[in-house]
C-alpha cells in the first residue's frame, strides 16, 4: 500500500531552462527554498528520458546555454565561495570537452569564470574576474 507523504515540489523551482536547437535536450538550474540561494544544474534527454544532475547544490551553479548547433553545452559549477569554473560537455554523451578555471583544489581558486559567448561551435569566450583585485581577463578556449 502506498502512503501519501507531503511533497517538496512546491519548495523548488526552475531558475533557468535552456532547450537545445534540436529540442532533444533541456538544460536547467533548480533552486529550492530550503537551500536558497544555492542551485543545482542538470540536463534532461528526451531521447533516453533520463535526468542527469551535473552539480551538487552550491552558490553560483548555473546552466548557461547550448552551442549554436547544440553539439555542446556550457555551465558554471564546482563553485567555492561563489567562485566558479566553466565546463563544456558533449550534449549526447555528457563527456567533458573543456574545463575552465578548475584547479585541483577549488578552495585555491583566485578567479571567478563567467561565460561571455560562443565564438563558434567548438570555441567559447569567457571572462575571469580576480577575487583579490579589479583585474579582469577576457580569454577564449577551443576544444
Amino acid at each position: 500500500m502506498r502512503t501519501k507523504h507531503p511533497s517538496d515540489r512546491n519548495l523548488a523551482r526552475f531558475t533557468s531552462i535552456a532547450v537545445s536547437p534540436d529540442k532533444m535536450e533541456i538544460g536547467f538550474t533548480i533552486e529550492s527554498d530550503t537551500l536558497a540561494p544555492d542551485t543545482v544544474v542538470g540536463i534532461f534527454s528526451k531521447s533516453t528520458n533520463i535526468v542527469k544532475l551535473l552539480t551538487s547544490y552550491y552558490l553560483g551553479n548555473e546552466f548557461i546555454s547550448f552551442s549554436p548547433n547544440g553539439t555542446y553545452f556550457i555551465y558554471r559549477g564546482e563553485c567555492w565561495e561563489a567562485m566558479c569554473g566553466l565546463f563544456v560537455k558533449d550534449s549526447k554523451t555528457l563527456s567533458e570537452k573543456a574545463s575552465i578555471n578548475n584547479p585541483e583544489y577549488v578552495d585555491s581558486r583566485q578567479w571567478d569564470a563567467r561565460f561571455v559567448q560562443w565564438i563558434r561551435e567548438n570555441e567559447v569566450e569567457y571572462k575571469l574576474e580576480s577575487i583579490n583585485s579589479n583585474d579582469v581577463k577576457i580569454e577564449r578556449k577551443s576544444f
